[in-house]
């Protein structure tokens, strides 16, 4: 009777571990795409010099350098993040990746017109 209880503790201990295992692995690639998904996002934003530039489009001047410059770098810096975003295998597919680059090409529409 005592071989069998402790046969089946044994099995309930193993089983409990390779559980655990599981969880740690799942624990472990959650935590690489959250990190994956915060270099996405940083990636994908604007300085928010730029973002500044880009809604206040209509009150600059562009009769002054200072305006047109701003201007030009704002469209720099936008056409910039819209072309070097480096995506992983896979990533320009996720929703995320996808939402934010459709935000900045309307953005740039917005500003080309």
């Amino acid at each position: 009777i005592q071989d069998g209880k402790l046969k089946k503790m044994r099995n309930d201990i193993k089983k409990i571990e390779a559980k655990n295992r599981r969880l740690e692995t799942t624990t472990k690639n959650h935590n690489a795409l959250l990190a994956a998904l915060e270099e996405l996002l940083n990636n994908l934003q604007l300085a928010h010099e730029t973002e500044d530039v880009i809604q206040n489009l209509q009150n600059i001047s562009l009769e002054t350098e200072d305006g047109i410059a701003g201007i030009a770098t704002a469209m720099s810096r936008l056409s910039t993040t819209l072309k070097g975003v480096p995506l992983q295998d896979g990533m320009h597919n996720m929703d995320v990746a996808k939402q934010k680059t459709k935000e900045m090409i309307l953005k740039r529409d917005e500003l080309c017109g």
